[in-house]
């Protein structure tokens, strides 16, 4: 697919997101998708890193693509009733979304403080890039502050999670995680998780909290190297590899791998990246 340099640089808010679509509908040369009857859909201009595209999905009923730019374009399904919009240039990948179910539900679980700041930033980038929709949970709902400073407000207190409302539950790492290494609540929520067959992960020192739930005993994982004799000591086979899966379960060795870890976990959860 060729990329198109000249497509012009838009605002990326939802404003101008609603706008295109309300263009969308009224433009009478707007590229209609063959599947009008069928799922949204967004036009993707290119995957150049520099070029920018414009998407808008479902409109007035029907699935409305404006395109700016050259005709080098392929049509790609988005969430119903979502309008998409992004540009590549401001590091905004692939959906805005406006209303509309997303393509999967993530639970990321931080730790109250000293949580591993890139453990949580980049596998919630590369999953909401895909068009998955992130929830936080700590202990308590409300601003917590990760080991570098970042400020990351929990939607939700642990307590309150349930299994049932996520495609997958994320244990990030850092040395804050270890307020969860013995807690009844994280153990019963990923027993949950692993139970009803939905993707399980933990990154850095968080795969703690897996084996001593009794989750990795057998099962191949990795962690953080300070974690190696107690995941040994829970029965887990510890490969030290920065990223390993077993059945629904994957772990991370730290936050080096972290990005590799959020597409091991988009993959599991079949999200594309457009």
């Amino acid at each position: 697919m060729r990329e198109t340099p000249d497509a012009p640089s838009y605002a990326t808010s939802e404003n101008r997101a609603r706008r295109l679509s309300r263009a969308a509908a009224k433009a009478p040369q707007a590229v209609r998708s063959p599947r009008q009857g069928g799922p949204a859909v967004a036009l993707v201009l290119s995957t150049s890193p520099m070029a920018s595209f414009v998407c808008v999905g479902r409109v007035a009923g029907r699935a409305a693509c404006m395109v700016t730019g050259r005709k080098s374009a392929r049509f790609v399904p988005v969430p119903s009733g979502t309008i998409a919009f992004a540009d590549r240039s401001a590091r905004i990948y692939a959906l805005t979304r406006v209303k509309g179910t997303a393509v999967a539900s993530v639970l990321m679980v931080i730790a109250p403080e000293m949580f591993r700041d890139e453990e949580y930033e980049h596998p919630r980038e590369v999953l909401e890039r895909r068009g998955a929709t992130v929830t936080v949970a700590s202990v308590e709902p409300g601003p917590h502050v990760g080991r570098f400073g970042l400020k990351v407000d929990a939607d939700i207190a642990l307590a309150d999670a349930s299994a049932d409302d996520y495609d997958a539950v994320i244990f990030v790492g850092g040395g804050g995680a270890s307020v969860y290494f013995d807690d009844p609540t994280a153990h019963a929520l990923a027993k949950a998780v692993h139970a009803s067959g939905k993707t399980l992960a933990a990154i850095c020192v968080a795969p703690t909290i897996l084996s001593h739930a009794g989750l990795l005993a057998g099962k191949r994982a990795t962690a953080y190297p300070s974690q190696e004799d107690d995941l040994r000591a829970h029965g887990a086979l510890f490969t030290a590899n920065p990223v390993q899966k077993e059945g629904n379960i994957i772990t991370a060795n730290g936050p080096e791998a972290a990005y590799s870890f959020g597409e091991a976990i988009a993959k599991e959860l079949g999200l594309q990246d457009y």
